[in-house]
């Protein structure tokens, strides 16, 4: 069943000027919006309901029924720059193609299905849709998309590099992102991550300029390599009170950042680059005045000099040297002065711990050639051998 919907008539007037008479022909045709409307009843026939004229004139698509991939991928070929699809009241099914002997699941876009496509705004997804496939809708020019609660699973790079979104909402039903899934996404400012998913996955948003907030859900365990990596626009992070993990460069690139709150009584685990090293001296760490501890023993957090607790009020004798001492190397050893007595831990700057003693002045510590962090009684010196 097929419907069109035309939202305007072109009128022509003909203005009378002595014996002349303006043509019809000569004025500006009208660009009035062009609904049309189709109901599927059996999968991979919506190629058979869409003429010519719709595929030259639609600019507003609606299906509705029992659809497949086959079906989906005729919403390529419409020429004009379409202001919405909306699929919310259609049905991905399965579907086997005998001419191509391909089967096609049920709830999912595959991957590539509109890569590149660069003629529609905005897309309302299926109902019941579980996965959105890799590279599904990479490159397009979405202004915002509307994903369905249910939805499990949206692909690698499922969304990159859409310059014009600037809305995402994550459903708390989203249990899997892929890498990169929405990088790129350069006008993106507004981003709900809904209590659910445990990972964000490598890059997800490298370089989404446009973020000036990140608050995570608590539900999130770990986030992977570079996820927020070049978001400048970000003054203060976040980060879930559950996180166990944050891996390399996760949050470099933050020019802005002011602040680094984290809510968890135990310190998660973060690399040494996963902030930038400026961040070190700059940067405010708000934790509950309870685990302090466990950040200054922890190999990373102890080398930022300044900690809050989570009303940004300052705790205790921020992570500075001591007055008096003296941590240096020199002829091929590591040297601790004023200090006598203290624990002092040397560590990679892959966080390793290669040596470990009591200061005494004039007692060196052969290491090989190399960065070093060496922790004195909690407080963090940086030294090259």
């Amino acid at each position: 069943m097929r419907k069109i919907y035309i939202y305007g008539l072109l009128l022509a007037t003909a203005l009378f000027s002595g014996a002349s008479i303006a043509s019809a022909q000569d004025a500006e045709p009208a660009t009035e919006p062009v609904k049309v409307e189709y109901t599927v009843e059996e999968p991979n026939t919506l190629k058979d309901m869409i003429t010519e004229e719709d595929f030259a004139n639609a600019t507003q698509v609606v299906v509705k029924g029992k659809i497949c991939q086959v079906d989906v991928r005729q919403l390529k070929f419409f020429e004009q720059v379409l202001d919405f699809i909306d699929l919310s009241e259609a049905e991905v099914v399965e579907y086997y193609q005998e001419a191509l002997d391909t089967r096609y699941e049920a709830n999912v876009l595959a991957a590539s299905t509109f890569d590149g496509k660069k003629t529609f705004k905005k897309i309302l997804l299926p109902k019941g849709l579980k996965t959105i496939g890799d590279w599904c809708f990479r490159s397009c020019a979405l202004e915002e998309v509307v994903f369905p609660e249910g939805l499990e699973t949206i692909g690698a790079s499922a969304f990159q590099f859409n310059k014009a979104l600037t809305k995402v909402t994550i459903p708390a039903t989203v249990k899997e992102m892929g890498t990169l899934a929405f990088s790129g996404c350069v006008e993106l400012a507004d981003l709900t991550i809904e209590e659910g998913l445990t990972a964000i996955p490598g890059d997800c948003f490298n370089g989404c300029v446009k973020l000036t907030a990140m608050n995570l859900p608590k539900s999130i365990e770990s986030i992977a390599d570079g996820a927020f990596k070049g978001c400048t626009g970000i003054t203060a992070v976040v980060l879930p009170e559950g996180l166990k993990k944050a891996g390399h460069q996760v949050f470099a690139g933050l020019t802005e950042l002011r602040s680094i709150t984290s809510p968890a009584t135990t310190a998660p685990d973060i690399q040494n680059d996963t902030f930038d090293e400026t961040a070190f001296e700059s940067v405010q760490v708000r934790i509950p005045e309870e685990a302090y501890d466990s950040y200054l023993d922890h190999f990373v957090w102890q080398l930022f000099l300044h900690f809050g607790n989570l009303d940004g009020k300052p705790l205790g004798v921020e992570a500075a040297p001591a007055a008096g001492v003296a941590v240096y190397a020199q002829d091929g050893a590591l040297y601790v002065d004023g200090a006598q007595g203290a624990s002092v831990t040397v560590y990679t700057l892959n966080g390793a711990a290669v040596a470990q003693c009591v200061a005494a002045d004039g007692r060196g510590i052969n290491l090989p050639a190399g960065a070093y962090i060496v922790s004195v009684n909690g407080a963090a010196h940086k030294v090259v051998l």
